[in-house]
Order: C-alpha cells, then sequence, then structure tokens
C-alpha cells in the first residue's frame, strides 16, 4: 500500500466518525490536519464528509482536497469564535494524519 492510499485510508476513517466529537456549525465540520511540517484546522462540508467514498475517491484521484482554513478570531460583540480564514489546498502526500477538531468556540460558516 503506497503513501497516499494510506492516507486516504485514514481520511476515510476519520471522516467516518463525523458526529462523533467533531467541531460543527451548520453545514460545516472541523479537522486538525497534521503534517510533519505543521498543523492547520480545516473546515469540511459537511454534506461532502457525510460521503466519505466519493471525497476519499477526490482526494486519491486530485491528490489534494481544497477546504476553509479555520482559527481563532473575534466575533461580534468581542467573543472569540472559530472564523474561516482562506480557502487552502491540501495534498495527499503531505498529511499524516487528520483527527477531529473540537472546539468550545462557536464556528463561523464561510459567506456564501
Amino acid at each position: 500500500m503506497t503513501f497516499v492510499s494510506k492516507t486516504v485510508v485514514a481520511l476515510g476513517v476519520v471522516l467516518g466518525t463525523l458526529g462523533t466529537g467533531v467541531a460543527t456549525a451548520g453545514d460545516m465540520a472541523l479537522y486538525k490536519v497534521v503534517s510533519a511540517r505543521d498543523e492547520v484546522v480545516i473546515g469540511v462540508d459537511v454534506a461532502a464528509a457525510a460521503e466519505v467514498g466519493p471525497l476519499a475517491e477526490r482526494l486519491a484521484k486530485n491528490g489534494y482536497l481544497v477546504a476553509w482554513q479555520y482559527g481563532p478570531a473575534r466575533g461580534e460583540g468581542g467573543a472569540t469564535v472559530q472564523k474561516p480564514l482562506r480557502r487552502i489546498a491540501v495534498f495527499a502526500g503531505q498529511v499524516i494524519r487528520i483527527e477531529p477538531f473540537v472546539s468550545d468556540q462557536p464556528i463561523v460558516a464561510p459567506a456564501k
């Protein structure tokens, strides 16, 4: 099994746990992506994450996943929230693991 295949399998297992401790806000679920270099919190569309097969196939086929990068920011009233910062691409070859991200802060969905 190649590194990319292992990554796709790991992504499928993690995304298969959707709803078990993953921070969600309406249509977004948060995950922490860990690479050898750094960690980043991403938001994945719940509709896409609920269908693990197509998402894993897309990652395997394309070799990357485009998602929103999330981070803490000040929301309305000065409260700290998890807010989308920018769109990023996560490359399958660089991912060591993906794990559910649990936050006690409210999650702001990206503007449509």
